[in-house]
């Protein structure tokens, strides 16, 4: 939630070699100033040339070279503390590095996420409480995921002290109506 966004030059460098085309051709818009920053990439807002309103999340530059560094320093970490503490002798910390990595790398390929969020929006395409962004195919690649832009609050920045009983039940019901189903 508080990572420092990379310069907008190098998120427009991985737009143009993931869309082959510059950023003018490919957006009537783009909002340099990320909306959004995290580990492994940041948000910005553009407008595609039909008119609509995407969310681009771009791949940090670096991100595979950076997480493999660290899950290589996880691995020795695993070893040292199955070699020299006995209370991880119940856990096979290996193959807990192991599975962390795979789910880690998966979180790389951007197609992957867009799938998700593709089948998750056909899961929910009948709920009037669920909105699930559109998957824009044509701009989305391994290093850029291209959705549909949705306004909408965190469920963190709700003001639940101000809402009635009846209020937080039905956010409570529609919450787990949606994790239910997925």
């Amino acid at each position: 939630d508080d990572v420092r966004p990379f310069p907008f030059e190098q998120a427009e460098r991985v737009i143009e070699e993931e869309l082959g085309n510059t950023l003018e051709r490919l957006f009537l818009e783009f909002d340099p100033t990320p909306v959004a920053a995290a580990s492994i990439g940041q948000v910005h807002r553009a407008v595609l040339p039909n008119g609509r309103r995407v969310a681009v999340k771009v791949q940090r530059p670096g991100a595979p070279r950076q997480i493999e560094a660290d899950l290589g320093l996880l691995e020795q970490a695993a070893r040292l503390a199955r070699e020299r503490i006995r209370a991880f002798d119940f856990v096979d910390t290996r193959q807990l590095v192991d599975e962390f990595a795979r789910s880690i790398r998966k979180e790389l390929d951007y197609r992957l996420e867009g799938r998700n969020a593709q089948n998750f929006h056909r899961n929910f395409a009948g709920s009037p409480h669920v909105r699930v962004p559109k998957v824009y195919w044509q701009y989305t690649r391994a290093r850029v995921l291209t959705l549909e832009w949705i306004d909408g609050a965190q469920v963190a920045d709700l003001d639940l002290a101000s809402m009635t009983l009846e209020e937080r039940r039905d956010l409570a019901y529609r919450i787990t109506e949606a994790w239910m189903t997925m």
